[in-house]
C-alpha cells in the first residue's frame, strides 16, 4: 500500500494565510489540491492520499 498526505497543521500555514489574507483552511485546501495534482502530473499515484486534518487521520494517529 502506498500512502501519503498533506500535513495541514503548523505555524507556516497560519503565516501563509495571514500573508494571503485568507483563512488557514483555504490555504490547506489550495495546497492539498495543488500537491495532489502535481503528483498525478508526475505519474505518481497513491492508494490513499489523505489530509492530517481528517477525522480518520486523528483516530489512526491516536491508535498508535
Amino acid at each position: 500500500m502506498f500512502v501519503c498526505g498533506s500535513d495541514e497543521h503548523g505555524v507556516p500555514i497560519t503565516i501563509s494565510a495571514k500573508k494571503e489574507g485568507v483563512s488557514p483552511q483555504e490555504v490547506v485546501d489550495k495546497y492539498h489540491k495543488l500537491i495532489g495534482d502535481s503528483f498525478k502530473d508526475l505519474g505518481i499515484s497513491f492508494d490513499v492520499y489523505h489530509r492530517t486534518s481528517d477525522k480518520l487521520h486523528h483516530e489512526t494517529a491516536s491508535d498508535f
